[in-house]
């Protein structure tokens, strides 16, 4: 029932609502891939990068092909919309590290390569951290495997 809940709000754009669901289906441990994609999507539109973090990190370790791989029109991804708001949001001069970090999930969804850029820009800023060093580890990989092509389009319908 609470993933069902939580995929409507989620189609809705209640982010909060759909990760309150969403956090019930990973408690009782019935989470399946989709649903903890969506609860890191909702994660950080709600701005609760550190949870998103060690949710994106689980999946990353569990399936890296679940993300890199993922089919935005099979499951409505709002992420587009989403990184559009989020970049709108920020003004160049004070991008914090939690904003590089938020981006580069967010963009792990739609386009390897950005994400990787936003990670790289992220991990300039924390050398030492494990997260980092272990996501750019996979996305290096991952880049070396997959075209630079995005299905991520603008608002202004050119693909980026």
């Amino acid at each position: 029932m609470h993933e069902m809940l939580g995929h409507h709000h989620f189609m809705v754009g209640d982010y909060a609502t759909a990760l309150s669901h969403y956090r019930q289906v990973i408690q009782e441990g019935d989470a399946n891939t989709e649903v903890k994609k969506r609860a890191v999507v909702c994660y950080v539109h709600t701005r609760r990068i550190a949870e998103a973090v060690l949710l994106f990190e689980e999946l990353l370790k569990e399936d890296v092909d679940c993300i890199i791989r993922h089919n935005q029109d099979r499951y409505g991804c709002p992420c587009p919309e989403i990184i559009d708001e989020y970049e709108c949001s920020l003004r160049t001069d004070e991008i914090s590290q939690s904003d590089r970090i938020a981006l580069g999930i967010l963009w792990s969804f739609c386009d390897v390569h950005r994400s990787h850029e936003w990670f790289t820009e992220a991990i300039r800023e924390d050398p030492g951290s494990a997260f980092l060093q272990s996501v750019l580890g996979i996305l290096k990989d991952r880049i070396a495997v997959t075209p630079a092509t995005s299905h991520y389009q603008s608002d202004k319908g050119a693909t980026v």
